[in-house]
C-alpha cells in the first residue's frame, strides 16, 4: 500500500486532502466478499480496485462502478472480461498472463530432476485462479508423461489442511 501511496502522493494526490481510498479486507474468510463489495457500492466510491476474488464480486454486484483489476491469469479464460481488446462492462485492468509461465515451470522442473515422475500441487479449492493454474501444470505434464497429484487445501491454513 506504501507504494500506491507513494504512486499517488508523486501524481499529487495526497491520501485524506484531495483522495480518500477505503480499505476493506475479508481476513481470508471469502464469504465477507460480496457485502464488503457492496458496503464500497454504498459510498459511493469511484472506482474500486479490488484483488482477484473480490473482481468476480464487484462485477456481479455493480455496472457502474468501474472495476480495475491486476491479476496474473488470463481474464478471458475466467470469464472476468470478454475479451482483452475490449473488456466490456465495467472492469478493466492489467494480467501478466502468468499462467503461460506454469508450463515452463514445469518443464524446468522435469530438466533438473531428470527422473521425475510425479509432483503434488497444492491447490486451493476455493479459488478460481488456483484451478485454471493447476489446469496449466496439468497439461504440461500429460506431455511430459508426469503424474501430477492436486493436494487440496484451504489457503487459509494450506499446509495443516492438505489432503494427502
Amino acid at each position: 500500500m506504501e507504494a500506491l501511496q507513494q504512486g499517488l502522493r508523486d501524481l499529487g494526490y495526497v491520501e485524506g486532502k484531495n483522495i480518500v481510498i477505503e480499505y476493506r479486507g475479508a481476513e481470508g474468510k471469502t464469504d465477507r466478499i460480496p457485502a464488503l463489495v457492496a458496503q464500497l457500492i454504498a459510498f459511493p466510491v469511484d472506482l474500486i480496485g479490488p484483488i482477484l476474488p473480490a473482481v468476480v464480486a464487484a462485477k456481479q454486484s455493480n455496472k457502474a462502478t468501474p472495476v480495475v483489476m491486476v491479476t496474473s491469469i488470463d481474464p478471458v479464460a475466467s470469464k472476468l472480461v470478454d475479451n482483452l481488446a475490449r473488456p466490456g462492462g465495467n472492469v478493466t485492468g492489467i494480467s501478466t498472463l502468468a499462467q503461460d509461465l506454469n508450463g515452463k515451470r514445469m518443464e524446468l522442473l522435469a530438466e533438473v530432476v531428470p527422473r521425475l515422475r510425479r509432483v503434488g500441487i497444492l491447490r486451493d479449492v476455493e479459488s478460481q485462479n488456483s484451478l485454471i493454474q493447476f489446469k496449466d501444470y496439468e497439461a504440461k505434464a500429460r506431455v511430459l508423461k508426469i503424474e501430477l497429484q492436486s493436494l487440496d487445501v484451504h489457503w487459509r491454513n494450506p499446509i495443516s489442511r492438505a489432503q494427502f
